[in-house]
């Protein structure tokens, strides 16, 4: 299962709602359930990825790692360069309250280094995943615009970098 958390960038509306679609649309295609986050987290049986929507084309490997490494580990995290997070994963049997405590921490700025301490002193097995960068202010654009140019030179390229909608947005504006 897959849970889809807003957590808007300072930037226009059409590309936030290309961030997401592309978001749900990858995570649709890797036949995860996907549910918005409403401001609870719903009730799950087994591991349950949190992906934020300011995200450009999150490597399809690293959601399919965490839901793997989620079977050992009661979290799997997914750091951004800016102190933020991109994914943040349940395994099963987590209290609902703790993870409601531990998403809360993620969706802030310095969602890493809030994060820590309360992994920590829960005592959690964490696994860390491959770090990815996030869509916050106008700059990341030109950074997730060059690897689109760089994604159309390699043969896999669309396979990936699945951003089909924020590439057609920037296409545009170009």
């Amino acid at each position: 299962m897959a849970l889809v958390v807003e957590r808007p960038p300072a930037l226009d509306a059409a590309l936030v709602a290309a961030l997401r679609d592309d978001l749900v649309e990858m995570l649709q295609f890797m036949r995860l359930r996907v549910l918005h986050f409403k401001g609870e987290i719903p009730p799950h049986e087994g591991p349950m990825l949190a992906v934020f929507t300011d995200i450009p084309a999150v490597p399809p490997e690293c959601l399919e790692g965490a839901a793997e490494e989620l079977e050992e580990y009661d979290v799997a995290i997914g750091p951004c360069a800016d102190g933020s997070l991109y994914l943040l994963g349940f395994g099963a049997g987590l209290d609902s309250a703790l993870e409601a405590e531990l998403l809360a921490a993620a969706t802030g700025p310095d969602g890493l280094s809030t994060l820590a301490p309360l992994l920590e002193a829960a005592d959690l097995a964490t696994v860390l995943l491959p770090p990815w960068f996030r869509i916050a202010k106008s700059g990341d654009v030109s950074f997730a615009e060059s690897l689109i140019r760089l994604s159309l030179l390699d043969e896999e390229g669309d396979d990936r970098f699945m951003a089909d909608r924020l590439r057609l947005r920037l296409e545009k504006k170009a």
